[in-house]
């Protein structure tokens, strides 16, 4: 058990992390991603309903 938290350690140094200005960068993109197909999947649900809404009334 001590031998592979050493090999995790040994590893972990050999890691590169991002640069901060690297991660702020990607992470606002995701979120602007996420909140762009948000609002698409929020105004197709409400078109989608609006129409079903409309054709049941007509029955």
């Amino acid at each position: 058990m001590a031998k592979y938290f050493r090999d995790v350690k040994a590893e972990f140094k050999k890691i590169t992390w991002p640069s901060r200005d690297n991660v702020v960068k990607t992470t606002g993109t995701v979120l602007g991603v996420m909140a762009f197909f948000t609002v698409i999947i929020w105004l197709y649900d409400l078109i989608f309903s609006n129409a079903l809404m409309a054709i049941l009334r007509l029955f």
